[in-house]
């Protein structure tokens, strides 16, 4: 069975033997000796890339706000910068900028718009965002001017001047030059939920302290704030509580509709929000299918672009990244990944222009028109027209002024996606299609900022329109 060991067959077994020993010792060496290199290459190389990814730097940012926080001409901009951990740069800046708003609010009739940036954004003097949020203030300057508005002022506040006062809210959204900022959506997520637990929410709640106080002293300033991408997350970890406590507290009244929600100023706005879906779960189940008051007036106005590429495609990629380590349940999982706005079931409403691109899946429905009906073709998105949508009626019956309703405004058509969304419903979260918003970035489209005014001025007639009755002991004027 096993063949004769010759003194040939030993020596060149042996050699083979010392020949293979040779070759483990070889590789044995420069193994050992490679290895703390190899460890120290892999070592240098992950660094720069975890650090893109994560958006962290091993240096401390400096701040890029440029001269002081107050910029002046026919209507004022404050500008407040938050440091990496959500930190006030300067509190005096702070000081200054609320002390402009509070003269403006207890002068009478002003209105103020905050706007917390996004993604790849800052403080600096030229950045895209706070050129253009300066130039919709200008826009909004001249709507607020229009005959109706200075005719409701000086019936409400006895003289027709308003002041327009801006607030912009400034991190550290832009952390990596060019392109390579695209690599740090989860650094910067992080730092957006930093921010919006840090001073922001001091801030904020500053802005609304003053115009509560003003509106009690009967001189109904109006409070807007609107975020944007990670802005918007920034304003919801801000107020989210808030509105969620009232939600809870808020009971039926007699006829089934729950009791009147006060909100956060008059309105909160989010464009285009890199939020998860799951933020706003619970408000959503307790208030898509219920029943609300006449006097109900909008709390929270989600709108998300149809072609948002960004939260459509980019952020569920990333979020799926950082759940692999969690546990869902139902649909857990897909409100967890899903940007606010793109998960299907908490939708209310859709945003489309006149003659223009419907929302997908969602049927037209038969629409009430305010002021003027345009078609796309005729209303240049440089050139449109939106004074005069609310009335001196509306002023006599604000109850009318019902914002979840199907209603067109101009050259938009805002409807709801089901008979079961209630007309007054508080909380909308809208598809706005591309002709409105086209992609991520371009929350300052003319015709979505002409959308925008109209809504929200008419949620301040509304609102203080209904005050001011109350405080003259319920009779109209």
């Amino acid at each position: 069975m096993f063949a004769a060991a010759t003194p040939e067959g030993e020596a060149s077994r042996a050699g083979g033997e010392a020949a293979e020993a040779s070759k483990l010792s070889w590789a044995t060496k420069i193994g050992g000796s490679m290895r703390p290199t190899l460890l120290a290459i892999t070592f240098l190389v992950m660094i720069p890339i975890i650090s893109l990814l994560t958006g962290c730097c091993t240096f401390r940012a400096s701040r890029q706000l440029q001269g002081g926080p107050i910029q002046g001409g026919e209507v004022k901009l404050g500008v407040v910068e938050l440091d990496d951990q959500g930190r006030f740069w300067n509190k005096s800046e702070v000081t200054q900028v609320t002390d402009l708003v509070r003269k403006a609010a207890l002068s009478g009739g002003a209105t103020i718009v905050v706007f917390v940036h996004g993604w790849h954004h800052s403080a600096r003097s030229d950045d895209e965002n706070l050129t253009s949020f300066r130039a919709a203030l200008q826009k909004l300057k001249t709507e607020m001017d229009a005959p109706i508005y200075r005719a409701a002022r000086a019936r409400l506040v006895n003289h027709e001047d308003a002041e327009v006062i801006g607030v912009y809210v400034a991190w550290r959204g832009r952390s990596l030059p060019s392109f390579l900022d695209y690599l740090t959506f989860w650094g910067r997520k992080a730092a957006a939920q930093r921010v919006g637990q840090g001073d922001v929410v001091e801030l904020l709640s500053t802005l609304n302290n003053i115009w509560s106080e003003a509106n009690e002293r009967g001189k109904y300033p109006g409070l807007v704030t609107i975020g944007h991408s990670f802005g918007g997350q920034v304003v919801l970890s801000a107020v989210s509580t808030i509105l969620r406590n009232r939600v809870v507290a808020a009971q039926p009244d007699g006829s089934g509709a729950l009791q009147v929600l006060a909100g956060f100023g008059d309105l909160v706005v989010l464009v285009n929000p890199a939020v998860e879906s799951a933020s706003f779960g619970a408000i959503s189940e307790q208030t898509r299918g219920a029943t609300f008051a006449r006097q109900q007036t909008p709390v929270l106005l989600v709108i998300s672009s149809e072609t948002d590429g960004a939260n459509g495609s980019w952020f569920p990629f990333g979020r799926r990244i950082g759940v692999l380590n969690q546990i869902h349940r139902d649909d857990e999982y897909q409100k967890n990944i899903r940007a606010l706005g793109w998960y299907k079931p908490q939708v209310t409403h859709c945003l489309a222009a006149e003659g223009g691109r419907q929302c997908e899946g969602v049927p037209e429905r038969q629409l009430h028109y305010r002021g003027p009906r345009l078609s796309l073709s005729k209303t240049p998105r440089s050139q449109e027209q939106y004074a005069g949508v609310w009335t001196e009626a509306d002023l006599e019956r604000p109850e009318d002024i019902e914002l979840g309703a199907d209603i067109g405004m101009v050259a938009t058509k805002f409807y709801r996606v089901t008979d079961g969304i209630d007309p007054n419903q508080p909380f909308v979260l809208a598809r706005a299609t591309s002709d409105i918003i086209d992609g991520h970035n371009d929350m300052f489209n003319p015709r979505f900022i002409d959308f925008l005014m109209r809504y929200a001025v008419g949620a301040e007639l509304k609102r203080f329109s209904l005050l001011a009755r109350s405080q003259s002991g319920g009779n109209r004027r």
